[in-house]
């Protein structure tokens, strides 16, 4: 393995299109893959021709922060949940998945300089935990155990995809009634009721459901 690393895996590329997409993905790298994966602390992406770059993820009071050598740095505000799955959540999914009876959920928005959410810069889709094609119209990064269809594209419609879409709403009112500072600009995270897939429109009325119960507005 190259210094300092103790292990190195290697994936041979079959041809050139399999080595055009790596490549392609490799520069589509963003703070998600640090967000979804806590433990992973550095990514250093050598791509072709284009110069080395490195991200960081550290922690910053309640904050994480994502130092990115190409694009930047974002510090994030993030709420998690996780928990067991029931056995009939789980009735109609592969047995590999029923032997990982476990959802998690993770919501992540960038602070600016005064404390307001911004626009995240990642891909505006739900990860799960990598991106899906599902898309994402909440002004937020969500990062979720949802289960897949055969084409891993796109959530799989069921019990678990219904349960998970509750826990995010949950999620996302407990980000909201935490922010602080409390000021005008976390009306920004409010989503408009048309949602631009399936998914995304159950989240939203999931999520618009539980805003009249949660104190998060700036007094007025």
């Amino acid at each position: 393995a190259p210094a300092p690393y103790d292990t190195a895996v290697i994936l041979p590329l079959r041809d050139t299109a399999a080595a055009d997409l790596a490549e392609r993905l490799l520069h589509a790298v963003d703070d998600a893959l640090l967000l979804a994966l806590p433990g992973l602390e550095e990514i250093v992406v050598e791509a072709g021709d284009a110069p080395s770059r490195t991200l960081r993820r550290r922690t910053e009071g309640a904050l994480t922060v994502v130092e990115d050598s190409r694009e930047g740095t974002t510090r994030w505000r993030t709420v998690a949940a996780h928990g067991p799955l029931t056995p009939d959540l789980l009735a109609d999914r592969p047995i590999e998945e029923r032997l990982r009876p476990h959802w998690s959920v993770t919501w992540a928005v960038p602070v600016d300089a005064d404390g307001s959410p911004a626009r995240p810069r990642t891909s505006p889709v739900v990860h799960a935990p990598t991106p899906s094609e599902e898309p994402l119209g909440v002004p937020a990064l969500l990062i979720a155990s949802f289960p897949l269809d055969s084409t891993r594209r796109h959530a799989a419609p069921g019990p678990l995809t219904d349960f998970l879409v509750e826990r995010a709403a949950d999620a996302y009112a407990e980000l909201l009634a935490g922010w602080r500072p409390v000021t005008a600009g976390i009306l920004d995270l409010v989503p408009g009721p048309l949602g631009k897939g399936e998914l995304d429109g159950a989240l939203r009325r999931a999520v618009l459901e539980r805003l009249p119960r949660t104190s998060f507005l700036p007094p007025a």
